[in-house]
């Protein structure tokens, strides 16, 4: 560096102090260094960035916009409340069915044991009487009697008198829980009777009955002016009740050769 003929050093403009030191040197302690070009070139961008994003956030948008954009996006919360509830659902039907099904499968077998574990009541000889005697007193005879030949299933059998019978009829309805026909028949001294004709062995529903007299005379019942007697032949099951005493009956029948 030059010196001037008055011995004071000549520095570069903005160094009075005349400061021998190179100009790169020449940097306040305090100050920040210049920046490179790579950092110079970041910091450019980056601004630019931030302004951009400034001036995107001042451009107005269309009126709905925001809410139509709101409106397409995904509700992860709801979504899971409706698969939660939906699989809450699907438990409890499965659930329920289950439980159907056991129930179905309980009842079915409390109903077969109580079926095949069921017993028929029995009824005796004398409990056959009243109760069709009760029914003959109770049912209102059903059309007029048919005077063509009767159903060989349902024959009179070998003790009722043969000219006593004035005509027949199907029951209405099962008598003792079993099918049959009634005979309409009248005596020698004008006495009606009927001769109930039904099957011995009814279905599994039907009481038991516990009768064994082959004979009309065997069991004579006289009840309120009425008498009845019941027998059965193993395969037919026969009552008859007939108006008046046992005289009356007597005259309806026949009785068995050991009897006579």
């Amino acid at each position: 560096m030059d010196v001037s003929p008055s011995g004071d050093r000549t520095g570069p403009p903005g160094n009075p102090a005349g400061d021998s030191q190179p100009l790169s040197l020449a940097v306040p302690a305090n100050s920040t260094p210049a920046a490179g070009p790579a950092e110079a070139m970041l910091s450019v961008d980056t601004g630019w960035d931030h302004a951009l994003a400034a001036a995107m956030h001042d451009v107005p948008l269309p009126p709905g916009l925001s809410a139509r954009l709101l409106a397409r996006l995904p509700q992860p919360t709801a979504a899971a409340d409706r698969r939660s509830a939906g699989r809450w659902g699907a438990g409890r039907r499965r659930w329920l069915q289950a439980a159907a099904a056991s129930l179905a499968c309980a009842a079915s077998l409390l109903v077969a044991i109580l079926f095949f574990n069921q017993t028929a009541p029995e009824m005796g000889s004398e409990s056959v009487m009243e109760s069709v005697r009760a029914w003959h007193n109770h049912q209102a005879a059903a059309g007029p009697l048919n005077q063509e030949a009767p159903p060989e299933d349902y024959s009179t059998g070998s003790f009722v008198m043969p000219g006593c019978v004035a005509g027949w009829r199907r029951l209405p309805a099962p008598l003792l829980g079993r099918d049959g026909v009634a005979y309409q028949l009248l005596g020698p001294h004008q006495n009606r009777a009927t001769l109930y004709v039904l099957d011995f062995d009814g279905p599994r529903s039907a009481p038991r009955l516990m009768v064994n007299t082959s004979s009309p005379l065997g069991n004579l019942l006289t009840t309120d002016g009425q008498t009845s007697s019941t027998w059965t032949d193993g395969v037919r099951l026969y009552v008859l009740v007939a108006d008046g005493n046992e005289q009356d009956f007597r005259a309806l029948v026949r009785a068995p050769r050991s009897m006579a």
